[in-house]
């Protein structure tokens, strides 16, 4: 199971280098850090649970959840719970099966959000066709117990959590009308419209920042999902990069709580290798980073984008594994060069020990510095779910086994 996790990680890689076009390979010597970043494992998770979990951390609470998978014999969603910044951590049976969970925390709490998973009547399945409505699970982070879980009477499939800190949970639930904000309200669950194809939305103070690609791709189809079956089709889309200065994604703004959105400043491409259907959001304490193939920040108090000077060669790509190390300067991970595009598993491209530490002051750009860390060359590296700001430094290394690491 773990393995068959790294290839499609390794394969999500490799459809966006080949998308990536016209990047030179270049020989720039980036200057090391000013002080030294170091990464330890903190718990190896694949120890307690099955598959890639979504975790979501904050300050010393952490949860991680497991969907239910009837095909690798999975038949429970289940999790850790931990009040000590996974110093120790303990494995709570969850009364629900829901497939593709997310979760976030909010307090002593950790709120799991899924999609009911029924038992299918073919045994090489993960769950049965149907899209069961969304359930909602409250943990107890301090003591492992559990609320009695809700559902909400709506049906979909779950986005992410909405990123930031906040007093109630929210997440991106996607359905045949388009995609929603989920969240709760005078005690019960509904949702709020968001903008066409929006992939991320971030809580910074009292705003919500919302980023959709310029060029969303048509909504995936909600009348059968099954986690474990391959997709039946692959959307035709043009890879030829948008020209310097088009739309690459679009921002939206809501100072209401998601009740109305405003049309912020779109990120335009820099240069010619940019592409318009995928952009990544990682929300920071103070401000917005998008990823493609370079990355830029968006600032909410001066309403401006900046793109990084990342030299070239380097690329990074929408799903690209990145923390935070402190308020002002982030970690994302590079996407290795593919030589060989054979098909071949070997020739895969695998997430490297070697990241790059992007430090931002108030206006500007302030260093681009290499880091290299200690992480298995077997392995490959993902982040974490969600993380609050107070959080810096989580990120996941899938391989052999699945562990979770801190970087300071």
């Amino acid at each position: 199971m773990v393995q068959r996790l790294v290839r499609l990680v390794a394969a999500v890689g490799m459809v966006a280098a080949a998308a990536s076009c016209g990047s030179d390979i270049g020989s720039n010597v980036i200057a090391g850090p000013e002080a030294p970043v170091n990464a330890r494992v903190v718990v190896t998770l694949s120890d307690h649970l099955d598959g890639l979990p979504f975790v979501a951390i904050d300050g010393e609470y952490l949860l991680a959840v497991s969907g239910t998978d009837f095909a690798s014999g999975a038949e429970r969603s289940t999790a850790v719970a931990s009040s000590n910044g996974a110093a120790k951590v303990a494995k709570v049976d969850l009364p629900i099966n829901v497939y593709g969970p997310v979760a976030a925390v909010v307090g002593d709490r950790g709120v799991v959000a899924g999609t009911e998973c029924r038992k299918p009547e073919s045994g090489d399945r993960s769950c049965d066709d149907d899209v069961g409505p969304i359930v909602i699970q409250t943990v107890d982070l301090d003591t492992g117990d559990v609320l009695e879980p809700v559902e909400t009477g709506l049906r979909g499939i779950l986005g992410p959590a909405v990123g930031g800190p906040q007093s109630t949970p929210s997440f991106i639930v996607i359905d045949e009308a388009g995609r929603h904000l989920l969240t709760q309200r005078s005690g019960s669950w509904a949702t709020l419209p968001l903008p066409q194809g929006v992939t991320s939305v971030c809580r910074i103070d009292k705003t919500l920042l919302a980023l959709s690609p310029a060029s969303p791709l048509a909504e995936p189809s909600t009348a059968a999902n099954d986690p474990g079956a391959a997709p039946a089709t692959v959307p035709a889309v043009p890879i030829t990069p948008v020209a310097a200065g088009d739309a690459m994604a679009r921002l939206y703004r809501s100072d209401d709580d998601g009740r109305s959105w405003n049309d912020g400043p779109p990120l335009r491409a820099e240069d010619d290798r940019q592409l318009a259907f995928a952009v990544g959001g990682v929300c920071g304490p103070t401000s917005l980073i998008a990823l493609t193939a370079n990355i830029a920040r968006f600032n909410p108090e001066s309403s401006s984008w900046m793109s990084a000077s990342v030299p070239i060669g380097d690329q990074f790509q929408p799903g690209s594994a990145s923390t935070w190390l402190s308020d002002d300067t982030i970690l994302a991970w590079t996407l290795p060069t593919v030589v060989d595009q054979s098909g071949a598993e070997d020739a895969l491209p695998r997430t490297s020990a070697r990241a790059l530490a992007v430090s931002f002051d108030g206006k500007s750009q302030r260093s681009v510095d290499e880091i290299r860390l200690s992480i298995p060359e077997s392995s490959s590296v993902v982040g974490v779910g969600w993380a609050s700001p107070r959080s810096p430094g989580w990120f996941l290394t899938v391989g052999d086994s699945i562990e979770l690491w801190r970087a300071s």
